[in-house]
């Protein structure tokens, strides 16, 4: 996002690695790590970041864009499972399927007997 924001500044800029910044000795502050860059940078030792073009980065995104589907999913069925837990009901050891359509049919019944004995 930075990296777009500064490119769009037609802004002459390059992107290099911050572990370079670790060879400083003492007590780090931004000022230290700042001049070490600058000392890196002036000696020719920093070495610039690959950036692809725009249309690269956003064909990327399309291409990861189901895999972190898939990984938000798998956290909001683990959340599901902690609750259900929670509530005392074991369903995972019953339901293979948390997400399947057997819960979407139990959860409106466990919430009308949990209502009525409230």
């Amino acid at each position: 996002m930075l990296r777009k924001i500064i490119s769009s500044w037609q802004w002459v800029g390059r992107i290099n690695n911050g572990l370079a910044v670790l060879a400083t000795l003492g007590r780090k502050t931004d000022v230290l790590d700042y001049q070490w860059l600058q000392k890196l940078h002036t000696c020719g030792l920093l070495s610039a970041f690959f950036r692809p073009e725009d249309q690269v980065c956003v064909l990327r995104s399309y291409i990861r864009q189901p895999d972190t589907l898939i990984k938000n999913a798998s956290t909001h069925v683990q959340r599901m499972q902690k609750v259900l837990i929670q509530m005392n009901l074991h369903l995972h050891k019953v339901i293979s399927d948390v997400t399947g359509l057997t819960l979407l049919l139990l959860l409106p019944l466990f919430l009308i007997h949990i209502r009525r004995n409230l």
